[in-house]
């Protein structure tokens, strides 16, 4: 067994990419050796797993926000986040979960949240 380390190695069946493990006859095998475009891997070593590095997760505890005073009249022209934190502000319980910026939006407004 082989592992390719430079470049691709094409073959009848397809390419196999830098990285991947290839079967080759033995001429095939002492050419791509010499060239250094494949070394040999012992079957174990293929089934070994790679370590792979764990991510550091860092957990942030989220901040209530006070809810803001809406300046402008909302519109459909407002973000879908923009109408969410509206309705959140007004007191519309999951806005997230309406179905459209325009369920939102009439949420808002039957809240209050028109400008007079």
């Amino acid at each position: 067994m082989y592992k390719v380390i430079l470049g691709n190695v094409i073959t009848n069946s397809g390419t196999v990419e830098k990285g991947n493990f290839i079967k080759l006859s033995d001429e095939d095998a002492k050419l791509l050796l010499a060239e250094g475009v494949v070394e040999e891997v012992k079957e174990e070593e293929k089934a070994k797993p790679k370590k792979e590095k764990k991510a550091k997760v860092k957990k942030v505890k989220a901040e209530k926000k006070e809810p803001e005073a809406i300046d402008a009249e909302p519109s459909l022209d407002w973000t879908r986040s923009e109408l969410d934190e509206a309705a959140i502000a007004l007191g519309v319980e999951n806005p997230e979960k309406m179905s459209s910026k325009k369920k939102v939006l009439e949420a808002i407004l039957k809240a209050g949240g028109e400008k007079k």
